[in-house]
């Protein structure tokens, strides 16, 4: 842990920190990968259903 007062470094380290967490925990590598298979199912269902809609349209 670093104590500074600039404001772009605390930034930098904050970003660089959640960078590196799914190198620190299984258990944090398991649930990002959960969560973006998650997302790109969600948008690949509502793609799914426009292409339905416009079809039966």
């Amino acid at each position: 842990m670093i104590i500074t007062r600039n404001r772009p470094r605390q930034q930098h380290l904050s970003a660089d920190a959640f960078d590196r967490a799914p190198t620190r925990s299984s258990l944090a590598a398991l649930l990002m990968v959960l969560h973006a298979a998650l997302l790109h199912a969600a948008n690949g269902l509502i793609e799914l259903l426009d292409k339905r809609r416009e079809m039966a349209q």
